[in-house]
């Protein structure tokens, strides 16, 4: 169960990563918000896809069956993990690196 977090955790950071860094370099703050969130559903679809096939699901519970529909809480538990981690990581990391580099 805490490598399935920890994968979860790791997912949304370079979920939230790719993002910013896609509104900041590749469209200079000029992304819109349904944009970001296409943006952002792409790699949470990826990692939710490889979650999906490297977890055992029915080891964390036997009610859980290791069913293709378990790839969508997957992809929506990513989606969801990944704006705290886009707007409380990267975000200032990102704005005070660009600034530096600006100068």
């Amino acid at each position: 169960m805490t490598a399935l977090v920890l994968m979860m955790v790791v997912a949304a950071l370079a979920t939230g990563l790719a993002m910013e860094a896609y509104k900041k370099v590749a469209r200079k703050d000029r992304a819109s918000a349904w944009e970001s969130r296409l943006v952002a559903l792409v790699p949470s679809t990826l990692f939710g896809f490889v979650l999906w096939r490297t977890v055992d699901f029915t080891a964390l519970s036997p009610f859980l069956v290791q069913s293709a529909w378990m790839m969508v809480p997957c992809t929506l538990a990513v989606y969801i993990l990944q704006l705290p981690a886009c707007m409380k990581l990267w975000k200032p990391l990102l704005k005070r690196w660009l600034d530096r580099r600006l100068k």
